[in-house]
């Protein structure tokens, strides 16, 4: 692996190996660290609104969520949103509460999110999307009756 090494802090050889012979030029891939954090609100819903309506029919489907939970999950997530991103620019109101509770409560006092328990149910929905897909890519009989079609799918982790 000596011709990947570089000196500094930052020396990655295996990834810089793999991209050097994919193409990428040295100069392009791993000078320094970088680092981002992006950070969504609970409950976790996916991206885009296809996947949106099919993580929802799998919720419904499976009974994950009540009638009731259905007409709060929008308030949810919008009080969720609001306490993780609030600011003295943003969402003042909540950022002051917070302040105020932190500063009597003598320690890091946040505002309660609420409906963490669907969290996981979003890896289940994962999981379940990528069997459907893998047994609809392999065609296979034997898997495509356990996943379902890709369409179609039925739930088999975490329901």
């Amino acid at each position: 692996m000596a011709p990947w090494h570089v000196d500094g802090k930052y020396n990655r050889p295996l990834p810089r190996r793999i991209a050097e012979e994919a193409g990428v030029p040295r100069a392009a891939f791993g000078q320094r660290k970088m680092a981002t954090v992006v950070e969504f609100p609970s409950p976790q819903i996916p991206c885009g609104e296809a996947l949106r309506e099919e993580y929802y029919a799998f919720l419904r489907r499976n009974r994950l969520l009540t009638r009731f939970g259905w007409w709060l999950l929008p308030l949810i997530h919008s009080w969720n949103t609001a306490t993780i991103f609030a600011s003295p620019r943003q969402h003042r109101p909540l950022y002051y509460v917070q302040r105020l509770l932190i500063r009597f409560g003598r320690r890091d006092t946040r505002l309660p999110q609420l409906g963490r328990s669907l969290d996981g149910r979003v890896f289940c929905f994962a999981a379940n999307t990528c069997v459907a897909e893998y047994a609809y890519a392999l065609d296979s009989p034997a898997t495509s009756s356990k996943a379902g079609s890709a369409r179609g799918r039925t739930s088999t982790v975490g329901s």
